[in-house]
């Protein structure tokens, strides 16, 4: 299938997801199981396909391509197809909510899978809830457990989640004094607060928290604050690309000495390769797409991350977040239709402990974003390579 290409005017275009697990990894494969149904599944993925978040849904959409042929190869769900209907927000969260709009009321999507913005997330929340639209959303910001959104439940790992690992590690390590550095974005200013409430829990403090401007080449003079610092024992970074990935380059330079932490925004296969011998020696928690060479046997995710590799062929965690919100409503669908409010159901009393690639997902009425903390590890970047410090489960107990 091809994703073509659309005007500013074309409402709704091709192109999106369903994801099918293995039987080693899910039980039953989600298309398995026989009866008839009469047209095709119509599920909408709004996504980046152009503007600066385009790394994120070209993966999403390049994988949910390769995902939705197998499906169908193999009948589909319930003997029905599934029709995938993409779109390019252009990283623009007003074109993106036109466009779901467009793919709810005219194409009859019977759910929404990607939303690459977590402005755009939020902004949809009203549509998805007027017309029972589950959505499962690969963003990695968002405060949208506080309190649950109806039919929206988000696949990354959520800034609590990432909190307490990160701070739970550091407080094993001795560290109780740190300085913060977060990204002025969606993603850094929700993430900020969630850190806030684990220090204090924790008996730790954050020294300072400092915003740094999201397009910024140069960010040296604000790790010039932070080094002076009275007390500090560790900088921590959080945010995302390619600010993220600057800093990060700036830090040896700047005269830094103390360890460095960064946060699920750089948990890519590109950070080391972008930063170079910067990225060496630098902490980060996220999922363990990036080290699941070293996870042991009995990981439940590595069933889940080897059948995501053999149909992807890369590390992606983008793609792989994708395979996960694919997989679950295809779980939901061969469950109990295409029923909204049904899926909905289904997806927060029988989606628990189910292994993912981005982790272990347990959803219910008060939770929708499912990740487990104790299914993220901490890492270190050691000769370009991430390379397994401590499991989620290890930093908890």
């Amino acid at each position: 299938m091809r994703v073509p290409k659309l005007g500013r005017s074309a409402v709704v275009a091709a192109a999106a997801v369903s994801l099918l697990a293995t039987a080693g990894a899910y039980g039953s494969a989600p298309w398995a199981g026989a009866s008839s149904g009469k047209g095709p599944i119509v599920v909408g993925v709004p996504v980046a396909l152009s503007g600066g978040q385009a790394s994120i849904g070209q993966a999403d959409a390049k994988m949910a391509e390769e995902y939705v042929k197998q499906i169908n190869a193999h009948g589909g769900v319930h003997g029905r197809k599934i029709e995938l209907k993409v779109m390019d927000t252009k990283t623009s969260p007003t074109t993106g909510l036109l466009d779901a709009r467009q793919m709810i009321t005219q194409d009859h999507a019977v759910a929404l899978l990607g939303i690459t913005s977590t402005t755009l997330g939020e902004d949809i929340l009203p549509l998805v809830k007027q017309y029972k639209i589950p959505t499962l959303a690969d963003i990695g910001g968002g405060t949208f457990n506080h309190p649950v959104a109806p039919y929206f439940f988000k696949i990354p790992e959520s800034p609590i989640s990432v909190a307490q690992i990160t701070l739970g590690y550091m407080k094993k390590q001795g560290i109780t004094k740190i300085a913060w550095l977060g990204s002025d974005t969606a993603f850094g200013q929700q993430g900020l607060p969630q850190f806030q409430k684990v220090a204090k829990k924790n008996g730790q403090k954050l020294l300072d928290t400092l915003m740094y401007p999201p397009t910024s080449t140069n960010l040296t003079s604000y790790l010039e604050r932070v080094k002076g610092l009275s007390g500090e024992q560790a900088l921590l970074i959080y945010g995302i690309p390619p600010a993220a990935f600057v800093i990060q380059g700036e830090i040896a330079s700047a005269g830094i000495t103390v360890p460095v932490f960064q946060g699920n925004g750089v948990a890519l296969g590109t950070f080391p390769k972008a930063v170079g011998a910067a990225a060496d020696g630098v902490t980060v928690v996220g999922g363990n797409l990036n080290v699941y060479q070293d996870l042991p046997a009995h990981n439940p995710q590595l069933p889940v991350i080897k059948s995501f590799l053999k149909l992807y062929g890369s590390e992606n965690r983008f793609a792989g977040d994708m395979y996960d919100c694919v997989t679950l409503l295809v779980r939901a669908l061969r469950a109990v239709g295409t029923n909204g409010p049904a899926i909905e159901r289904y997806l927060q009393t029988k989606i628990v402990k189910v292994p993912g690639v981005t982790g272990v997902f347990t959803f219910s009425s008060k939770v929708h974003a499912g990740v487990l903390p104790s299914s993220l590890s901490v890492m270190k970047v050691v000769n370009g390579k991430f390379k397994l410090m401590a499991t989620g489960t290890k930093v908890l107990h």
